[in-house]
């Protein structure tokens, strides 16, 4: 019976994978660049990184970290929370 569980698990996740490779091949478009004489543009981003319960934050900017490390810290209080509190021990 465990077995089974275990084989249904590794499936559903390699499934999960093929799905995520899927989705980004058939929506992959070229980035086109900004035409000369059009107002100029800026692309940022940031990202959060959580190792056990410890966020690590980076960011093209310091707008962007400020902003991945709020998400961090949200992130991090839930853990702690759900950890303590509606795990049972």
């Amino acid at each position: 019976m465990y077995e089974m569980l275990v084989l249904v698990g590794i499936a559903l996740v390699v499934l999960g994978f093929i799905l995520v490779f899927a989705f980004v091949a058939l929506n992959a478009t070229p980035v086109k660049q900004p035409q000369s004489g059009s107002a100029n543009s800026s692309v940022q981003g940031g990202g959060v990184i959580l190792i056990g319960p410890i966020p690590i934050v980076f960011g093209t900017s310091s707008t962007m970290t400020v902003i991945a490390g709020i998400v961090g810290l949200v992130l991090f209080v839930l853990a702690v929370i759900f950890y303590f509190f509606l795990v049972p021990h």
